[in-house]
């Protein structure tokens, strides 16, 4: 009976020790699986303009020079959660020249000096996705958030007459006054990282508002209309 009782007792500490070691080697595994992703990255960035609607080609037919329509230096954080995903935060400034930005909501309002730059300060969160995870990984993104307004340059607004239907055929009284670019603010890209660094390329948008004076009236007019920047960017993962 008595070596009955050892017997089992022995049978019973070597299952607890099995079931601990089980259990350490459970809890080993899943640490390496799921915290290998979980890190934050901090990027500095700087990028030019390659094609601002049409200020390049403006530049290029009526001033007969090559202008670099847009440029940004900026920095942001990225939290990657898992595999492909990874949320962050960012800001930079942004200056463009953001000409013939009344294509669409202008309809007439443009900037009168190429040396004259919209200044701003997008603040944005961005939401990333990852194509891999080697070595060289591509990656889309998309941004959203708020361009605060640096300042003021001088501008233009040039009212449409329109025939019968409603077609517009010849340009009105010329109005001038302040524009400013800046409010909500969303963009697009597409990047190649590799191991530190990045190449991207991709496009944002942000309104430019505009206060034209009616000079026969000294009535204010009120203009808005959307400013495109289609750019290249490099960055570098200074914490990684």
């Amino acid at each position: 009976m008595k070596k009955l009782s050892i017997l089992i007792m022995a049978l019973m500490l070597m299952t607890h020790g099995f079931a601990q070691e089980e259990q350490l080697d459970s809890v080993a595994t899943t640490t390496n699986t799921t915290t290998g992703f979980h890190h934050t990255t901090v990027y500095v960035y700087g990028g030019i303009g390659i094609l601002d609607w049409y200020s390049s080609l403006l530049a290029l037919l009526y001033d007969g020079s090559v202008c670099v329509p847009h440029y940004d230096v900026g920095a942001s954080v990225d939290y990657q959660y898992n595999r492909h995903w990874s949320v962050g935060l960012g800001t930079d400034f942004h200056g463009s020249l953001g000409l013939l930005s009344y294509a669409w909501g202008f309809k007439g309002g443009y900037k009168t000096d190429y040396d004259d730059y919209f200044c701003s300060l997008p603040v944005y969160a961005h939401l990333r996705c990852r194509i891999g995870h080697k070595s060289v990984v591509p990656h889309l993104e998309v941004k959203l958030g708020y361009a605060f307004p640096l300042n003021s340059v001088s501008g233009s607004y040039r009212q449409w007459y329109s025939n019968d239907n409603h077609i517009p055929v010849e340009y009105g009284s010329v109005y001038y006054g302040l524009m400013k670019a800046g409010g909500i603010y969303a963009g697009f890209d597409v990047g190649v990282n590799i191991k530190r660094h990045a190449t991207v390329f991709g496009v944002t948008c942000m309104p430019i508002h505009g206060d034209f004076v009616d000079p026969d009236t000294n009535e204010v007019l009120s203009k808005i209309g959307p400013m495109f920047n289609v750019f290249a960017r490099y960055s570098f993962a200074v914490l990684k």
